[in-house]
């Protein structure tokens, strides 16, 4: 039989070819010789199967395998087609001819010695589609993966194939598979590195493929292609991973438009995706954390221009430029559909961040060389930010010009705290590993990534941060601290407390901004509308309506970001476990490895790591519970048994300022206590649980220390050092009066007020003053001012509507005109205000004086308190009273009735006492004969119980007694020597003692007084306590014994 076969001048026997034949197929590129029988033209490779030699078999075997992974052939004629080979295949002309004319005619059969320059001539084919042949002889095939004119398209199609068919093929032909996926890489490497040669974007293929897999594709093997892409190029001397990868990621970052950026675009997954698969592989993720780099570390904005940044900025607030509102009109939507708008938008912000998360993790864990970058990057982005908590850079027009957005920080945060939870775990002892000497270690602006990372800090500035508590330290030398080298998890929670003081605290005060713009926008819509007419017949009402409708809509999506669940239970862990933290370092600073709770006693002195520890931690975690509370209160309640280590840090640091110093900072926690308080019986907390709250106000293990804790802030407030600390402390004691009244009507913190009550009566006179003391002393000075101010702002807006009802104030110019208007505005805002807390402090003086007498008859501070209760009497219901009946009562908070009330039951707590009684009838400014028969006019009107109003009466009575009996010694004793008088009151002394340092002679119970709130002499200034005034002896004798002769002689 006559033959073209071109391997019929080979010699050398089949079994001396190895089945494996490895690298040498590829690198030799020659075949082995070996003797076969191969058709001739016109018959079919069946009809000598018995003389093919194994080694034909394989070659027919490479033939297939080449056709199938790459579909492409130099058989013309369909003869080498099987079953199961493709039915379409691109045939390759320039190396048929070639091939033709070196073997003759019957060659068909492609092996390894051609696969790669029929590879490349695949890849060069300007429209391969031209050159597609049918393999079963039907007609020629429509568009097809043969046909594919994108270079990385095909070969990632062919790398698909190879996966296909290594999943059925027979164990001989594993090997050849998979040096055709060598192939496949090989090439894909250099079409990255040299795109130019097939004249085709090939960067933009791939970033295509990336963000749209073809449905024919495997995401987890386009994945694992580019990953064996970028391991092949990681292992090159003369071209870099970067140099293949970077121009994909300018692509991508070209997608991306700020401008036009949408939280519920569908391409912010497929970016996602992207990186991720970047992250995926150490190469590619170091290729990815330099890429991030900006040229320029300290302009703050350029980390939100970059990839991290365009995903991290994505939200639902409210951005200027950008016309996309979730909550359009929401005065015309129902809740329901609002909270369907609320839960669509958490889904989106949950499932980006959860993206994000998994991103920085996977780079995190690729390498320590890229984890290192990573947190570098994410700390030079703070530190280029940490100017825009400065509220005179929030002021300025160029902020969102010149810093990072809160929708990027507020991402950036959640992101964070998703990689602290797993050792923020509530029960857990992970927390523990955070090493606080952390913020001690200075890390200057020229520090180096190389440095940051050998010291493994990457926060700038903690060092300098105000810390809890300030004592006298020694500074590190250069290059000293106290840890050679922080671990991750220390690193990573500075980071966070950093980010969310930087965004959290930002967004959070814009939002409370936004609130209260809402809030002034609702009371001029029903001031407005209350003049009458509608909004289609006032302009005003339209435009305050619109506003109304605008603000609100922001108010709600800002809202939506902050509450997102995925952050907020994130969030609660990674505060109630720092709290923890600090709790455990007081009693335990040195244990790192089993999480401990204070117990009674408390340590005399604050262990000196609280020096290194700065208040950021406490702010932040004050901040976070703070807007719970007033957001999503349930969500405290939901913490469970871990509030504990909320209700133990409150008790241990708002009542000792000598664990925490900043008096601003422990004030603030007792705004965190009344949030925990147990009460649902507020409207809108009416469907809020309450069981673990009110369990821990009873059984804590530090109970018995809460009212004393509660007590030393309310003193301690008084005097902060702060020019504002007047006005200040009437804000700061608002929620301490709540948690005084709850503690009270609790049996076990009741006992413990009146222990302390007790031991103020003891030591009244002791430096410094019993803590009790002070307390009522300032309770007392609180109730004085407040009143005042308070009706003083009632009378100038009650005069300002007599003149509005008379028709003064028509005449006068707009400007003037409404300028009044916001005066009477103002003056509204400080009287509803001042008249809650009035009601509040004698409220309080009302409920304590039922079991606390004592202390509030002794004479150092008898006279004061009559006197206080009677000049609030008088300006209640005496002839003046008419100038505080302004329009509307409940608009400004004004319960006089409630006030005359408690007033009443004052006097009736404390009326048992003679002292009280004597001291009620002798304050000659206010009391007077008809003071008690008003109030009772006022208790008959407000419908109080008739047991109330008799022991009034009784009260009433036995105080006209002891006025009738002063009366007759005012005239006994009204010719007394002025040196029996008091100098500061003017009143006959009783007790008279001698101030050391100005040689003055005063009455105990003035000097007393003075004493509770200033330590000085009020003659000279000097420093002055109790202990170092002396008993005028003598001229107490002289005082007694005229007062005796005076009574004598008035018989």
């Amino acid at each position: 039989m006559a033959t073209s076969n071109p391997f019929a001048h080979l010699q050398g026997p089949v079994d001396e070819t190895p089945k494996n034949q490895g690298d040498d197929i590829l690198t030799d590129g020659k075949t082995a010789e070996m003797p076969v029988c191969l058709p001739e033209k016109g018959e079919t490779r069946d009809s000598c199967s018995d003389e093919i030699s194994q080694k034909a078999k394989e070659t027919q075997a490479i033939d297939r395998i080449i056709q199938r992974v790459f579909l492409v052939t130099i058989d013309d004629d369909g003869e080498t087609h099987q079953g199961d080979m493709p039915t379409s295949c691109v045939f390759l002309v320039d190396m048929a001819a070639q091939h033709s004319e070196k073997h003759g005619d019957g060659w068909s059969w492609l092996d390894w010695e051609l696969v790669e320059s029929a590879l490349f001539e695949r890849l060069l084919l300007p429209e391969p589609a031209f050159h597609v042949i049918s393999m079963d002889n039907s007609e020629r095939p429509t568009e097809d993966s043969a046909s594919q004119e994108k270079v990385l398209l095909y070969l990632l199609e062919s790398y698909h194939r190879c996966k296909m068919h290594l999943k059925t093929s027979q164990e001989e032909d594993i090997n050849y598979i998979k040096k055709c996926e060598h192939i496949i890489i090989s090439n894909t490497v250099t079409s990255l590195i040299t795109p130019e040669v097939y004249q085709q974007n090939i960067h933009q293929q791939a970033l295509d493929v990336l963000l749209n897999t073809p449905t024919n594709l495997d995401c987890e093997e386009v994945t694992q292609f580019f990953h064996e892409v970028a391991s092949v190029l990681d292992q090159d001397e003369d071209f870099s991973v970067s140099d293949a990868f970077t121009p994909i990621l300018q692509l991508l970052q070209a997608r991306m438009n700020p401008a036009k950026s949408s939280l519920s675009d569908p391409i912010n997954y497929a970016f996602c995706d992207v990186l991720q698969l970047f992250a995926g592989s150490a190469p590619l993720a170091e290729v990815l954390v330099n890429f991030m780099q900006p040229a320029h570390p300290q302009l703050a904005k350029s980390y939100e221009l970059t990839p991290f940044g365009y995903i991290l900025s994505l939200s639902c607030t409210p951005t200027p430029g950008k016309t996309e509102d979730y909550f359009e009109k929401p005065s015309a939507k129902s809740q329901q559909e609002r909270q369907a708008t609320t839960d669509y938008l958490w889904k989106l912000i949950s499932e980006l961040n959860k993206k994000m998360h998994l991103i920085f993790k996977a780079i995190l864990k690729s390498s320590t060389e890229n984890r290192n970058k990573l947190l570098f990057w994410i700390g030079t982005c703070l530190d280029a930010n940490k100017a825009r908590v400065k509220l005179w850079s929030r002021q300025a027009l160029d902020f969102r010009l010149k810093y990072c957005s809160n929708e990027f920080f507020i991402n950036l945060a959640a992101v964070l705290l998703r990689l602290c939870a797993p050792f923020c775990k509530l029960g857990s002892n992970g927390i523990v590993s955070v090493d606080l000497s952390y913020c001690k270690v200075p890390v200057k602006a020229d520090t180096t990534e190389k440095e940051m990372s050998q010291m493994g800090i990457h926060t700038r500035g903690l060092d300098e941060e105000t810390k809890l508590i300030k004592i006298e330290e020694e500074e590190l030398l250069p290059g000293e601290r106290p840890t050679q080298q922080y671990k991750f998890v220390t690193d990573i929670f500075f980071l966070t407390q950093q980010c969310l003081h930087i965004g959290f605290h930002v967004l959070l005060e814009d939002f409370y901004a936004l609130n209260r713009q809402l809030h002034q926008l609702q009371e001029a819509y029903r001031d407005a509308s209350a003049s009458g007419g509608g909004a289609t017949g006032n302009p005003l009402i339209a435009r305050l309506h619109e506003e109304m409708e605008k603000s609100m809509s922001r108010f709600l999506s800002t809202r939506t970001a902050l509450l997102e669940p995925a952050f907020i239970e994130n969030g609660l862990n990674f505060h109630i476990s720092a709290a923890s933290l600090l709790n455990h370092l007081l009693t335990s600073p040195s244990d790192n490895s089993t999480l401990t709770m204070p117990t009674l006693p408390l340590p005399e002195k604050a262990p000196d790591i609280l020096a290194m520890t700065p208040e950021v931690i406490a702010e932040n975690a004050i901040e976070f519970w703070m807007f719970l509370r007033r957001f999503n209160e349930q969500k405290l309640e939901d913490a469970g048994e871990s509030l504990s280590h909320i209700m133990t840090f409150v008790i241990v640091f708002m009542g000792n300022k000598k664990f925490m110093n900043n008096p601003h900072l422990r004030a603030k926690l007792a705004e965190v206590l009344e949030g925990l308080l147990p009460i649902s019986d507020a409207p809108n907390r009416s469907n809020v649980a309450i069981y673990h709250r009110e369990r821990m106000f009873k059984e804590h293990v530090l109970d018995k220390q809460l009212s004393h804790a509660v007590l030393s802030i309310f003193v301690d407030i008084e005097f902060t050092g702060d020019e504002h600390q007047f006005e200040q402390k009437f804000n700061y004691r608002r929620p301490m009066y709540k948690i005084i009244k709850y503690l009270w009507g609790l049996q076990k913190h009741r006992e413990c007020f009146k222990i302390l009550a007790n031991e103020a009566v003891e030591s009244i006179e002791s430096y410094p003053p019993p803590l009790f003391l002070q307390f009522v002393n300032l309770l007392v000075n609180d109730a004085i001012f407040m009143l005042d101010e308070a009706m003083t702002h009632l009378k100038s807006i009650r005069e300002h509507e007599i003149k509005k009802e008379q028709g003064e104030l028509n005449g006068l110019p707009l400007q003037e005109l409404q300028q009044r208007e916001r005066q009477v505005r103002t003056s509204t805002a400080i009287a509803r205000f001042f008249n809650v807390m009035s009601r509040e402090s004698v409220a309080c003086l009302a409920y304590i004086t039922e079991e606390i007498k004592d202390l509030f008859t002794h004479p150092i501070m008898v006279e004061r308190i009559a006197g206080m209760f009677n000049d609030f009497l008088l300006k209640l219901v005496g002839k003046r009273s008419a100038e505080l009946k302004v329009r509307d009562f409940s608009k400004l908070e004004f319960n006089p009735g409630q006030l005359v009330h408690d007033i009443c039951q004052v006097y009736i707590n404390l009326g048992e006492k003679e002292g009280f009684c004597r001291a009620v009838a002798q304050d000659g400014r206010s009391y007077n004969s008809t003071l008690f028969s008003k109030a009772e006019r006022v208790l008959i009107k407000i419908r109080t119980p008739l047991e109330v109003y008799e022991q009034l009466k009784q009260f009433s009575s036995r105080v006209k007694e002891f006025a009738d009996k002063q009366e007759k010694e005012e005239e006994t004793f009204a010719d007394a020597p002025d040196d029996f008088m008091d100098p500061v009151t003017y009143t006959l002394m009783t007790d008279p003692v001698i101030l050391p340092s100005s040689g003055v002679t005063v009455d105990r119970s003035v000097i007393s007084r003075h004493l509770l709130s200033d330590h000085t002499d009020p003659f000279n200034r000097a420093p002055l306590t109790m202990d170092q005034v002396k008993p005028n002896t003598e001229l107490k004798k002289k005082i007694d014994e005229w007062k005796e002769e005076q009574k004598r002689k008035g018989l």
